[in-house]
């Protein structure tokens, strides 16, 4: 019996304290009770509830404490002013320009505007990115279309031209909202302002040929190389690519065109300026 007391004391002593309460003197019963306060102490600051606390911020060296990155600035992409007979210009890194998605969930109904003359005609376009399909200028005199913000700042110079016009033009690839056209005509013109569902799409690999200006969505792969031709006539030629974090000028010269041209992995338009025929063909990585 006196063994099994010993084990209790050494097992469970807050048990046998009242057990034996009775049987131990006064002096014992101080010493069992800081006996029991000194086992209570001991596992309150064990390792394991130790392992379990969290550190402070205090404790954590600076250099792990992840931090916001900052922002990227924002900036326009400089738009490449059209003329009758455009000097070439040299292609400048230009901060990535986030371009919007090809799908929404309800495509836009059109809107279509024309006209006989000089008109300003106001729209609201709620998708954003989206194209102008233009026509005009039959009697062959001088023809130009401009876009303008809410503001009344110029977004871009679409048209520019003195024969007659039948092209595709790009609508707020950039940080910009479009809400008016100035028209200066001298005979009938047509403005279609269409959803990004409109465009034409090249699958890659591939090649895709065309007449004046007009924009092309690339589908199916990862862009890598370009073989390019074009502007036989000795006008204005220029190419140009958009991706989700790019813009690129391509191809920006006055005289006729051949040859191959790096792509973006990442480009998803290409947009082109041109006042005869061209092809572009593809490769992918």
């Amino acid at each position: 019996m006196r063994i099994l007391k010993i084990i209790g004391w050494v097992a469970v002593p807050y048990i046998m304290i009242f057990v034996d309460w009775n049987e131990l003197s006064r002096n014992k019963r101080i010493a069992a009770i800081a006996y029991i306060s000194l086992i209570l102490f001991s596992a309150t600051r064990s390792p394991a509830n130790e392992a379990n606390t969290p550190p402070s911020r205090s404790d954590v060296p600076a250099d792990s404490v992840a931090s916001e990155p900052p922002p990227m600035p924002q900036q326009n992409v400089e738009e490449v002013t059209a003329t009758m007979v455009p000097a070439p210009i040299q292609p400048t890194e230009v901060p990535p320009t986030e371009v919007p998605p090809t799908e929404t969930p309800v495509p836009a109904e059109p809107i279509v505007l024309s006209g006989k003359g000089d008109a300003i005609e106001d729209f609201n376009w709620q998708p954003g990115a989206g194209l102008y399909r233009i026509s005009g200028n039959a009697c062959g005199q001088y023809f130009g279309v401009t876009s303008y913000d809410a503001s009344g700042r110029q977004v871009e110079l679409l048209v520019n031209a003195t024969d007659p016009y039948n092209g595709v033009r790009p609508l707020d690839f950039g940080n910009t909202t479009t809400s008016r056209l100035e028209i200066k005509a001298s005979c009938a013109w047509e403005i279609s302002i269409l959803p990004l569902q409109s465009v034409r799409t090249l699958s890659l690999p591939g090649d895709i040929s065309g007449e004046g200006d007009d924009v092309v969505l690339l589908q199916g792969g990862t862009p890598d190389k370009a073989t390019i031709t074009g502007n036989a006539s000795s006008r204005y030629f220029g190419v140009f690519s958009y991706g989700r974090s790019s813009y690129d000028v391509v191809v920006n010269t006055t005289e006729p065109y051949a040859g191959d041209v790096l792509i973006e992995g990442d480009t998803l338009l290409l947009e082109v300026k041109s006042e005869d025929s061209w092809t572009i063909a593809v490769q992918t990585r």
